[in-house]
């Protein structure tokens, strides 16, 4: 029962982990971000998330979505005010402390 909050955050969280262009070396990759992808389709979509937590199963493969129009819902368009007001808001934020924080122990 997760909101459309948390399933967008999960989202974005495992997109930019399994992103094809940071896991070049791995080709699995590509293919949990096309899971991803499909998976967050479902659940992003109330008729389909309602289909699937009744049968267990929602009709949706890869073929059938239309990904420029799925990825321009799922992502705001990238400008150079919103990465203005992100720079604002993420330079020596709490975020950023523990993002470095996380990246130094990984050893990223």
């Amino acid at each position: 029962d997760a909101s459309q909050a948390q399933i967008k955050k999960g989202y974005y969280q495992a997109a930019l982990r399994w992103h094809p262009d940071k896991n070049a070396d791995d080709k699995k990759a590509t293919l949990k971000f096309q899971a991803l992808g499909a998976v967050h389709s479902i659940l992003s979509d109330q008729q389909k998330r309602a289909e699937y937590d009744s049968t267990g199963s929602c009709e949706e493969s890869f073929s059938s979505i239309d990904w420029r129009t799925y990825f321009s819902r799922a992502f705001h368009p990238v400008t150079k005010d919103g990465i203005e007001e992100f720079k604002t808001k993420y330079v020596h934020s709490s975020e950023e402390r523990s993002d470095i924080l996380k990246a130094s122990k990984k050893g990223n």
